[in-house]
């Protein structure tokens, strides 16, 4: 496999977490490369961090894993030059990425990164957490899920986005928000369902199609944007403009694996995905 840079739809995001590390550690932007296993250097890495699959491609591994499957955002940090260091070496070691004193802290300054970008609880109607509704980011065609606390949360860098969230049953919402640097951005969602009972006040005017039937509309405000429904039928239906309310998910699905493999950067999952490596030389 040919070694080459591979983006993410996340690139911004992996740069900046493998530059906040490098930059607060004591030696890793310094450009310095390791002893090659013939002699020579080894290629030094522009401000101690490096693309993966640009450095080496590599068959399988938990990070691109993890991403595309999970949303979940990792980068390695290579330590040492020695893959296996004498354990005289690990304080060391220690020391240098817990480092506090002349604001060099990269494990700690890493980890407050966690708190960057947006968070916050999707609900249904009634309050209730939603568990495993779907969110992503748009452009950036990565999706992750809800806890079974409703929870979410996602790191950004300052900007203007657009959250999509869906969860089959329910009206997916669309809510753009503003990532600021100095704090997270809190949002909570209320989703409501597509489907509802005798009787229920509905709140969805605007996706109301009188196409198809199955439930009949009995009264609505003046103001038509609050509807009263009864079942034409017993049990659970749904309502519209004298019919139902027809709705279909967008095309937004898990990714499936890729039927023949492909670099990536710790993994071969997708030729797009990739992580950073802050790296010290």
């Amino acid at each position: 496999m040919q070694a080459r840079y591979t983006a993410t739809p996340d690139d911004d995001v992996f740069r900046f977490l493998s530059r906040r590390y490098a930059s607060t550690h004591p030696t890793m932007t310094k450009d310095v490369s390791c002893q090659g296993p013939f002699g020579g250097r080894t290629t030094s890495f522009k401000r101690g961090i490096t693309n993966g699959a640009a450095w080496y491609p590599l068959k399988g591994g938990m990070q691109d894993y993890n991403y595309i499957w999970h949303g979940c955002m990792e980068i390695t940090v290579e330590l040492s030059c020695c893959k296996y260091p004498p354990r005289q070496e690990l304080p060391r070691f220690w020391e240098e990425n817990r480092e506090v004193r002349d604001e060099m802290r990269s494990l700690l300054t890493y980890m407050g990164e966690a708190h960057r970008g947006v968070r916050g609880f999707v609900f249904d109607e009634n309050r209730n957490p939603i568990h495993k509704a779907r969110l992503k980011i748009r452009n950036r065609e990565i999706g992750f899920e809800t806890t079974k606390f409703g929870e979410f949360w996602r790191i950004l860098l300052p900007g203007v986005y657009v959250l999509e969230v869906y969860k089959d049953g329910y009206e997916p919402v669309e809510r753009e928000f503003q990532v600021l640097e100095d704090r997270p951005t809190l949002i909570n969602i209320t989703m409501f369902p597509t489907t509802v009972r005798d009787g229920k006040d509905w709140w969805r005017f605007r996706n109301l199609d009188p196409h198809n039937g199955g439930g009949r509309l009995v009264s609505s405000s003046s103001s038509s944007s609050m509807l009263r429904i009864r079942q034409a039928d017993e049990g659970n239906g749904t309502v519209g403009g004298g019919g139902v309310v027809h709705y279909e998910l967008p095309s937004f699905r898990p990714p499936k694996p890729p039927s023949s493999p492909v670099q990536g950067f710790i993994s071969n999952i997708s030729e797009r995905f990739q992580n950073f490596v802050s790296f010290l030389g």
